[in-house]
């Protein structure tokens, strides 16, 4: 057998991968110039995640139980207002100006294209996480807090990691898959609205007070799963001052984890496989 024919097959490879990660920073550089010129996604991506759920931190008494709130707060609108919109609003917009359909007839493959419409969200919500999590932990240091509960640094930043992750995938698949319903980027308040309320309904504090059946059903749905599991690496099995246990302080991370990473990967190749690439007009 010829050596040169053993070698071959990995130099492609090989070269495939580095054209595949190049093409990916490439895309995600020009997504990211895209959506850095549309100020009211930038804002909204920022102020919503933060201020808000500092906001709460602070009217609280900045226990255990006020960071329980404010980390599920946080969680939620990272994913709505850091990655699930911006995605939408962003793919609808790219579309409906052709890009997509222009970028497919060049060298770049359409997981890539899709991809890199989510690199922008994705880092920016990653980014935020890092930063709410230092800054909540490192105030409560110097916060009054009144015993016997004083705040922690998260006791399973790894689980926290992990969530977070499948939980970005999640809300860019979800993303992908309502710009195929979205006719332009003014519709996208429409119809984003089932997939927002979907979150509101993910509020822990929601799912106490419904029915036990319907609050069944929205414990395994992926931003119920992705903030009980952020919750739970953050305080773990904390206790409130009352000795009450915090909400999802007693959740078995694993299942939810393995039913959430399900999620992400239905999620990602239904948007992937059934993305809309022609305009509605």
């Amino acid at each position: 057998m010829n050596p040169a024919h053993t070698t071959q097959g990995p130099l492609i490879a090989q070269r495939t991968g580095t054209s595949s990660t190049k093409r990916l920073r490439a895309l995600g550089r020009a997504e990211w110039l895209q959506f850095t010129r549309n100020r009211l996604l930038v804002v909204m991506a920022l102020i919503f995640p933060l201020l808000l759920p500092l906001f709460f931190w602070l009217v609280g008494d900045q226990s255990i139980g006020s960071t329980a709130v404010a980390s599920e707060m946080f969680a939620l609108f990272a994913l709505g207002f850091s990655m699930y919109y911006p995605v939408l609003s962003m793919a609808v917009t790219r579309r409906d100006e052709n890009v997509l359909k222009r970028l497919r007839t060049g060298e770049a493959r359409d997981w890539e294209i899709l991809t890199a419409i989510g690199l922008p969200s994705g880092v920016l919500t990653a980014t935020l996480s890092v930063i709410a999590v230092v800054a909540f932990s490192a105030m409560s240091m110097f916060m009054p807090v009144e015993a016997p509960v004083p705040h922690v640094w998260p006791v399973n930043p790894l689980l926290m990691v992990v969530a977070m992750a499948f939980g970005i995938a999640c809300s860019h698949g979800l993303a992908l898959l309502t710009s195929r319903f979205t006719a332009n980027a003014e519709n996208a308040q429409i119809t984003s609205l089932p997939v927002l309320l979907l979150m509101i309904c993910s509020q822990s504090s929601f799912r106490e007070i419904i029915p036990e059946r319907i609050g069944n059903v929205l414990d395994v749905t992926p931003f119920a799963l992705t903030i009980d599991l952020f919750r739970y690496g953050w305080i773990g099995e904390a206790q409130l001052g009352d000795g009450q246990i915090a909400p999802g302080a007693s959740l078995d991370p694993l299942p939810r984890l393995l039913i959430l990473a399900g999620w992400a990967v239905v999620v990602i190749w239904g948007s992937y496989r059934y993305m809309r690439w022609e305009t509605h007009r």
